[in-house]
Order: structure tokens, then C-alpha cells, then sequence
């Protein structure tokens, strides 16, 4: 089986158990399709790097480190993102389940298996990889307790679609995420002490330099929107009289310090790199950018409601309460 260039299509299978692993391999061997294989994650991580496989079918259960950890590998380095996992595991609760999607799997399948089924996913996993370049550049993240792995979810479509639509290295994408896992702890800790649900909700899109959609090209920005289902932490935060208000400052023997009601946005903004911040009151909702043109300043700085902010120095001093 060659995919539409030509090119032989490879499949990655990582099993620890040796005969359950060529039996796969027979199967995809009988498809056309090259099969490589793996018996534990350290190797299938090393092979999924020099290999670059069309996809992996992927244990959860492995003798060094799991699937799981695989899958979130897999996905987080621009060497490997765009291929798409099948997990294949004796590990069938509805919880499973969810950890493996949050991990970044495209597929979850039980054993045992029809051969048949696993085939048909593998086919359908080899269509989202060539539709991958061309999908609209957009999604969703959803902080929530009712489905925590909504927000997993959506941050590894979004990391795809950053390496697929923009130049941004390892290191900055993982600023991002990191960000944004600073973002979740925040809400869901809030809504813990609140006794309620935070259910922050992030849309996020790709632009080009017209401000359309970037479905072909490189992006020339990144759009987060945050909304909240009813008045909660944003209004907290950001929409309430006085919210952001306050100054940070220092006094001359560092012991005097304000500190603005946005002190805890400061680092968010600082990690994801956002160059503007701006308030919508009227749909209760913030807006965020972060360009993509042009050198950066050696100190962040993001534009607030039209005020240049150098983020470094915000975020330093809310470190230092």
C-alpha cells in the first residue's frame, strides 16, 4: 500500500508481547503496508523519530514506560506530531478510554479485536494524517470537571495544528501548553474553593496576514478567545469594578507590593507569548493574539486594553509574593 506520492505506507507496531506483534504485522503485511515494530515505549519513541511512520498501533501496557507517555511524546515534538496513534489494550474502562484520547490517541480499541475493525481504523487514521496539512486551523479547549479530558483534547489539536501552521520550535510550544496547564490548574482550583464548575471555555484559530483563516500557508498570528458559561472566574478577575486596576510596585527596599487583581494572567500571558489582551465587557469574554511576524522584544510586551505591559516584570513580581 503506497500513499498518494508513492510512498510505501509504513505502520508502527509497539506490543511487548511478540506473537500478538507479528500477528498485527501479518495483518497490515496482507493490507501492503510495511510493518515495523517495537516492543517497548523507549523503542517505539526511537523508532517513531527515525522511522517516521504513517502510524502507530500502540499498547498501553509496556514494560518500561506506558502508552500514555508514549502517545503525549509522540505528540508534543515536531519530529513526530502529525502521525496518528491507535491504542490496542486489555485496559477497556470508560476511563481508560478518556486518558487515552487526552494522550493524544486518535483511535481506542479493545482486545480482543476483530482484524477487520483494527484495519479500518488504521485506514481511517492514515485519512485524518493526509487531511492533517489541509483542516481548518481551529478548535477548542474546554476547562470543565464535568469532562476533564476535553481540555487535554483540545490542547493537542491545538499543539497540531501549531506545528503544522507555524515555524515555532519545541521549546515554544511547550510554553504554550505549559501556559495553558497553568491556566487549568488555576480554574479548576478556583472552582474547588467555589464549589462549582469553572467551565472556562478557549476557542483559539490561526490567521494569515489578511486575518483569514490559515488553512494553507504558514499563520501569521494565533487568536484565543476565553469565555466562561456564567459569571465566575473571568468576572472575578478581569470584569469586575476595580479588576486590574491596582499597580504592581515595588518599593525601594522590596518590601511595599501591590498587586493587581491580573497578577495571576501576567504569567499566562508571559508563557503563550500574547501581544494582546483586550477585554470584551459586553460578551463577558477576553481576547488574546500573539503575533508571529517580526523579531520579538527581548522583554515581552503585551498591549492591555491599549497599554504596553512588559509581561517579564509582571510575572516576576507575582513570583515574588
Amino acid at each position: 500500500m503506497a500513499d498518494a506520492r508513492g510512498k510505501e505506507t509504513k505502520v508502527l507496531v509497539v506490543e511487548d508481547d511478540l506473537e500478538i506483534n507479528e500477528l498485527l504485522g501479518e495483518y497490515l503485511s496482507l493490507e501492503g503496508m510495511k510493518y515495523l515494530h517495537a516492543l517497548s515505549g523507549q523503542a517505539a519513541l526511537q523508532q517513531a523519530a527515525a522511522a517516521h511512520p504513517d502510524a502507530i498501533i500502540l499498547d498501553v501496557m509496556l514494560p518500561d514506560i506506558d502508552g500514555f507517555q508514549v502517545a503525549r511524546e509522540v505528540v508534543a515534538h515536531r519530529g513526530t506530531y502529525d502521525i496518528p496513534i491507535i491504542m490496542l489494550t486489555c485496559m477497556n474502562q470508560d476511563c481508560d478510554r478518556q486518558k487515552g484520547l487526552a494522550s493524544g490517541a486518535q483511535q481506542y480499541m479493545n482486545k480482543p479485536f476483530l482484524p477487520d475493525d483494527l484495519l479500518a481504523n488504521v485506514r481511517q487514521a492514515l485519512e485524518w494524517k493526509r487531511n492533517l496539512p489541509t483542516r481548518p486551523p481551529a478548535g477548542q479547549m474546554v476547562i470543565s470537571t464535568q469532562d476533564p479530558g476535553a481540555y487535554h483534547r483540545g490542547i493537542f489539536e491545538m499543539t497540531r495544528d501549531l506545528f503544522t501552521r507555524t515555524h515555532l520550535s519545541d521549546r515554544v510550544v511547550e510554553q504554550i501548553q505549559t501556559g495553558f496547564a497553568h491556566m487549568a490548574d488555576w480554574a479548576l482550583a478556583w472552582g474547588l474553593k467555589h464549589k462549582r464548575d469553572p467551565n472556562l471555555v478557549v476557542d483559539y484559530r490561526l490567521t494569515d496576514a489578511a486575518g483569514q483563516m490559515a488553512s494553507n500557508g504558514q499563520a501569521a498570528a494565533i487568536h484565543w478567545q476565553i469565555a466562561e458559561a456564567q459569571p465566575g472566574l473571568l468576572e472575578e478577575t478581569v470584569f469586575k469594578p476595580g479588576a486590574g486596576n491596582v499597580a504592581l510596585a515595588v518599593s525601594s527596599n522590596n518590601e511595599a507590593l501591590q498587586v493587581s487583581p491580573l497578577a495571576r494572567w501576567y504569567h499566562f500571558l508571559a508563557k503563550c507569548g500574547v501581544t494582546r489582551f483586550d477585554k470584551d465587557t459586553p460578551h463577558a469574554c477576553v481576547h488574546l493574539e500573539r503575533a508571529l511576524t517580526g523579531t520579538p522584544p527581548s522583554v515581552p510586551v503585551v498591549t492591555i486594553d491599549g497599554t504596553r505591559t512588559p509581561t517579564r516584570v509582571r510575572q516576576e513580581v507575582s513570583r515574588r509574593r
